[in-house]
């Protein structure tokens, strides 16, 4: 079982691109922790760039989820792999759950952050009321394009994470 992502921002897809590099004939995903890393920075970036009220406090707390989520995940395969033996049943459920939980946080994350992108209009309540309507528009769209961008980043450094660890398995 696999997982791919795709982007339509350039920048993003050209850097799943190059992680996603697959062995010829195994169909395992070759993703390093440099690249894995490489991810995480861009969508650290990505976050810094949204800096209206209301949307980076939100937006700051999917990147909060995404990361207890990837932690969740390592934390799964680094102790399946350090007694596996003991791996039992209940173990793999209490496991699990919790990392259903962190799933369940990161996806309300998500929904709220959609809820506060629509009160605050994407933030066109902060332009300049002098600005023309197509320019308010454009200036609408480029906060939209940051917010998307940003999210993007977070949920491809989510799957990346599942690469690294619990694909591998």
């Amino acid at each position: 079982m696999s997982l791919s992502i795709v982007s339509t921002d350039k920048q993003l897809s050209d850097l799943i691109s190059l992680a996603e590099k697959v062995h010829e004939g195994e169909g395992a995903s070759t993703i390093t922790t440099l690249e894995f890393q490489a991810i995480r920075n861009e969508a650290d970036v990505e976050v810094g760039k949204i800096t209206i009220e209301g949307l980076s406090a939100t937006l700051a707390d999917v990147q909060k989820q995404a990361a207890a989520l990837i932690e969740s995940l390592q934390k799964l395969v680094v102790e399946a792999n350090i007694a596996p033996g003991e791996v039992t049943e209940r173990w793999l459920s209490a496991t699990l759950s919790n990392f259903q939980e962190k799933a369940d946080s990161l996806s309300e994350s998500l929904q709220k952050l959609g809820i506060a992108a629509r009160r605050n209009k994407l933030g066109v309540a902060i332009l300049a009321k002098d600005l023309q309507s197509k320019e308010r528009e454009e200036a609408r769209m480029a906060i939209v394009t940051s917010l998307k961008k940003a999210v993007e980043y977070q949920l491809a450094y989510v799957v990346f994470g599942y690469k690294t660890s619990v694909e591998r398995l």
